[in-house]
This record gives C-alpha cells, sequence and structure tokens, in this order.
C-alpha cells in the first residue's frame, strides 16, 4: 500500500487532483468507488464528485477545473484479490481481458478528459461480489476505509497548498 500511497502524492503534487468516484450502490463492491465519492464530497465537493453510473454527466465539469489530474476511482475487474487496490493508466487497461464494470460510457469521459489536456488514472478496487442489493463485502470495505483515509490526507494537503498559494 506504501508504494500506491507514493504514487499518488507524486499525482497529487504534480498538478492536484480531481476525484471521480464511479459506481452502482446497490450491486455490492461495484458501489465502491460511488460510495468513497460521496463520503470524500462531503469534505472536498470542489474536487470530488460523486458519478454514480454516469460518469459521462460530470466530464466537463472537471475538465474546467484547474487541477491537472483526474483520479477515477471504481471497481475493477483485474483478477487481484478481492479489495486489493491498484493505480492503472488507462492505456493499461485495455490490456485487462474483463473490462471494467462501466464499460463505454467511461471509456469516453476518460477519452474527453485526456482531449481536454487532463492526465487520468484509475484507481482500481478488485470486487468480490457485484450483485443487486448487497453492501460492501468486508474485503473492499477494508479497502475502502484505507483509501478514504490516503484520499482525504491527499486532499487535505492540495486544499492547504491551494490555500496557501491564493495568499501571495
Amino acid at each position: 500500500m506504501q508504494e500506491l500511497i507514493n504514487e499518488l502524492h507524486t499525482i497529487s503534487a504534480d498538478g492536484g487532483i480531481i476525484l471521480l468516484g464511479v459506481g452502482n450502490e446497490i450491486k455490492g463492491d461495484d458501489g465502491v468507488g460511488s460510495l468513497l465519492a460521496e463520503k470524500l464530497a462531503r469534505e472536498f465537493p470542489q474536487n470530488v464528485f460523486n458519478c454514480g453510473t454516469a460518469p459521462e454527466n460530470y466530464v466537463f465539469r472537471c475538465a474546467k477545473l484547474p487541477a491537472r489530474n483526474v483520479l477515477i476511482v471504481d471497481a475493477v475487474e483485474f483478477g487481484g484479490k478481492a479489495g486489493e487496490v491498484r493505480l492503472f493508466k488507462p492505456s493499461e487497461l485495455a490490456k485487462i481481458p474483463i473490462p471494467m464494470t462501466h464499460g463505454p460510457a467511461l471509456e469516453l469521459v476518460i477519452n474527453i478528459l485526456v482531449f481536454e489536456g487532463k492526465q487520468v488514472y484509475i484507481l482500481g478496487v478488485q470486487p468480490e461480489k457485484t450483485g443487486f442489493e448487497q453492501s460492501l463485502t468486508n474485503s473492499v470495505q477494508r479497502a475502502f476505509d484505507e483509501l478514504y483515509e490516503i484520499l482525504s490526507t491527499l486532499l487535505k494537503e492540495q486544499k492547504c497548498t491551494s490555500s496557501d498559494s491564493s495568499n501571495f
């Protein structure tokens, strides 16, 4: 997890981050990105968006924000252990035979954001169960809790940095 934290710090330090949480909250682990964004948006509404299953509704709002990097949090079937978290560049996802749970709409969002000059990363959480009317499994809940702490810290640091620089 320390390697992931270091990577996220590097990304955040290079122009700040906007976080898009994607997922279907009534489909168990598939909702991890959406639930995480919902919780983070309470503290950081200017940089965090709960996109649910319609990330395309947020793409142009994100494109206008000054942060250079967009971090999309989503359940991704990458063949890891349930609750495992990996950071991907969009080109790396093309190599994964099992697609993300939100398919073409998310791919379109990524392409538009890249066209608009954003660096896009996908923070993928390996789901265990994505059936209807299920809550997060224990393994994904643990990943959720860890990611909340990590991302909250990054966003607080980013908020402090942008507040400090606006005083000059």
